[in-house]
């Protein structure tokens, strides 16, 4: 694990030089660091291995996003390596249940200013979640709201979050309020859904946050050959908490790296109309992400 682990890592560090590189030499013409400019963000993660049934399960992802003036692509693949198939409460017992799901979006994000004390923001998503073939696997997303400024230190965010998917669907409110979010020094902290933070920064450059509750949801088409369910679907749901310690080494560049402890995880099995519900826990685990981000 701890091999393919490295090779995701490598693989992703690589696929950000060619961002950057690539991306330098595109936009070379567009101010550095101007809100809405050219940024490329790189992740690769793994999570340690859990059970299911009497079987397990590791994860290894790579993800990568690419946005400018208010416009984003964002690719994820997630490789999923598991051991005693027998033991596992889906599949056929020999093979493995599934060994890639992908997620690919194209979204666009937009906000400003109302006056002194009110701003808006919203964005909307057309995203694809699959193990290889694509159809009957669209969804979109939007969310929208405002911010109010009580004071110097103090904000309100207020709004609502939407996904429309062939399976499932679902509105959900948002609410925060935040302390001291732009300290340049010291502690800043955020609470409310759907995620609640504590951070302390050291300097301009250096930040240590303590994330305690954040949502991860995706609901794949599953191949035609399936064994799980042919042109089925799985929904992957879990809760996440952590540490992230974000450094800042140039103006344009930031890399964060987390400790991650995922709970509330499960695996959700549909037939290929969207029914025959059937829900299977995952144990617990122990993750790690590195990330890097480049604003031009």
């Amino acid at each position: 694990m701890r091999f393919i682990y490295c090779r995701f890592l490598a693989a992703a560090a690589l696929f950000a030089a060619c961002l950057v590189l690539v991306g330098h030499a595109a936009w070379a013409q567009t101010s550095p660091g101007r809100p809405g400019g050219l940024a490329v963000n790189v992740w690769a993660g793994y999570l340690a291995e859990s059970d299911v049934g009497s079987g397990q399960v590791a994860v290894a992802s790579a993800r990568a996003r690419v946005s400018y003036a208010g416009f984003s692509f964002f690719y994820q693949r997630s490789a999923y390596y598991w051991d005693d198939q027998a033991g596992l409460p889906f599949g056929n017992g020999k093979d493995d249940p599934w060994e890639t799901l992908q997620v690919a979006s194209l979204g666009y994000r937009r906000g400003g200013k109302i006056n002194q004390d009110w701003s808006w923001f919203g964005r909307l998503r057309v995203f694809s979640a699959f193990e290889s073939e694509m159809d009957d696997s669209f969804g979109v997303g939007a969310m929208g709201g405002a911010r109010y400024r009580i004071n110097g230190q103090w904000s309100l965010m207020l709004g609502v979050a939407g996904r429309y998917h062939p399976v499932e669907s679902l509105v959900l409110p948002m609410v925060g309020l935040s302390w001291n979010e732009h300290t340049p020094q010291g502690f800043s902290a955020q609470i409310g859904f759907p995620r609640s933070s504590l951070s302390y920064r050291f300097s301009k450059s250096l930040a240590l946050h303590l994330k305690m509750i954040e949502f991860n949801q995706y609901t794949y088409r599953l191949a035609d050959d399936s064994d799980v369910e042919p042109s089925g679907y799985v929904k992957v749901d879990d809760m996440i908490a952590g540490v992230q310690l974000d450094y800042s080494p140039m103006e344009h560049l930031s890399l964060e790296a987390s400790l991650s402890y995922t709970i509330n995880r499960t695996f959700t099995t549909y037939d290929d109309d969207g029914n025959n519900e059937n829900e299977q826990d995952v144990d617990n685990a122990m993750g790690a992400m590195l990330r890097l981000v480049y604003r031009f």
